[in-house]
């Protein structure tokens, strides 16, 4: 069931909601199935898009015609076209002057649309629009998942741990979901090494990442049985915990 209405009151995790229509309790508790009813809150972002937004958006069309051969116009429709497909049907509009301007959060959507587009197609990024993109979470999850340089988009690169995990074989017994990541060409990941590890990332802006057990799986740092083992072994490890303090607590 939707309903559409206004938040007029909010309190750390208490919104106060007031709906455009009544709500019947009993449908409520009919389609919660007797238990405690769960909503969510979608808020709809009423800020246009911007003019930063805009130029990047323009710039990442730049080096994607330029490598393609597309006329900017023809790239621009290709995209709000993928992303009109993608959102169920919704128009947008770069223009704050249309109807159908994009919101913050959809112009946003656009970008990064654009940008996961570049890294599946390998269409390279100018030193300019690369130099604004890479702290983004899902570029670093990008070039992870891609092998490309964080720092200067080179290819078949190093993942790089943020946190030491010593060498060898201990490499291939840590659950690398409790670790952040890099991806880092080999001249980048021996300055990174030279220069130690909080000036390196401080001074490229990076921001190193954790992976879901799928993307560790993909890039091959992680199977999924030695994910089953480490959750095993941890299920293990809390059962004997228990057991230990309802022996001295119980």
């Amino acid at each position: 069931m939707y309903i559409v209405g206004r938040v007029t009151k909010v309190n750390k995790r208490q919104v106060l909601l007031e709906t455009d229509v009544d709500i019947d309790l009993r449908l409520f508790q009919r389609l919660s199935n007797g238990k405690q009813p769960s909503v969510g809150v979608n808020l709809n972002d009423q800020r246009l898009i911007t003019a930063d937004q805009r130029n990047k958006f323009w710039a990442l069309i730049g080096d994607y015609c330029e490598y393609t051969g597309f006329v900017p116009s023809e790239a621009e429709d290709y995209f709000k076209t993928m992303y009109e497909m993608l959102r169920d049907g919704r128009k947008i509009s770069l223009s704050v002057q249309e109807p159908n301007a994009a919101s913050v959060e959809e112009a946003t959507e656009l970008i990064q649309l654009v940008i996961d587009f570049m890294f599946e197609q390998e269409i390279p990024f100018k030193t300019a629009n690369w130099d604004w993109i890479r702290g983004d979470y899902a570029v670093e999850i990008n070039c992870l998942m891609h092998r490309e340089c964080i720092v200067c988009g080179a290819q078949h690169c190093d993942i790089a741990h943020y946190e030491t995990v010593g060498s060898g074989r201990n490499r291939h017994h840590v659950d690398h979901r409790d670790y952040h990541f890099m991806a880092l060409c080999r001249k980048h990941h021996i300055e990174q090494h030279t220069k130690g590890l909080p000036t390196f990332c401080e001074e490229h802006q990076i921001k190193p990442v954790k992976m879901t057990a799928e993307q560790l799986i993909k890039v091959g740092l992680m199977t999924k049985s030695k994910i089953l083992k480490f959750d095993r072994e941890k299920q293990d490890e809390q059962a004997a915990y228990k057991i230990l303090d309802n022996k001295n607590y119980g």
